[in-house]
């Protein structure tokens, strides 16, 4: 797992743990909540055969929960050195807080350029990523959009039903 694909699932596995930490004090708190995972890659200007890969990760509902973000922007970077990553949050705060309009309380956007094999390798290790955060978190709804040169590709992961 190298690139978008590392990004994306050290960063989903980080707020989760996160997430669960925040939720243990009512044992039998279940995590719910939904984050929209969108990569948009285009032609890279500076390297041939690559594409410039810009991604994005927002939430909606309760998981930013006591989030501290210059700690979690110094943990992300930790693990992910390679990668320039910009934190955004629209609490004026240094915490988010649980999010009650399902307005989108942080987003996180970092930049990388790979070839065109390696993002869809990566994207099929996400959509399994999600897949095995969703079976045992069933609460939890991820929004995966993938853009490639215009192309769009949506899969929804997790259950409003259940």
């Amino acid at each position: 797992m190298e690139g978008t694909a590392l990004a994306v699932c050290e960063i989903l596995k980080y707020l989760i743990i996160h997430w669960k930490c925040q939720t243990t004090i009512s044992k039998r708190a279940l995590l719910e909540g939904q984050l929209v995972i969108s990569i948009e890659a285009l032609s890279s200007k500076h390297q041939p055969h690559s594409l410039h890969c810009i991604a994005t990760i927002s939430s909606a509902g309760s998981i930013c929960g006591g989030l501290v973000l210059k700690k979690f922007l110094k943990e992300i970077q930790s693990i992910l050195p390679r990668l320039s990553a910009k934190l955004t949050c629209t609490s004026e705060e240094s915490n988010c807080f649980q999010d009650t309009s399902r307005v989108t309380p942080f987003q996180i956007i970092f930049e990388v350029d790979e070839k065109l094999r390696t993002l869809k390798t990566g994207c099929l290790v996400i959509k399994q990523f999600l897949h095995k955060i969703v079976i045992v978190h069933h609460k939890i709804r991820f929004n995966f959009n993938v853009k490639v040169n215009g192309i769009l590709s949506t899969v929804i992961f997790g259950d409003r039903k259940r």
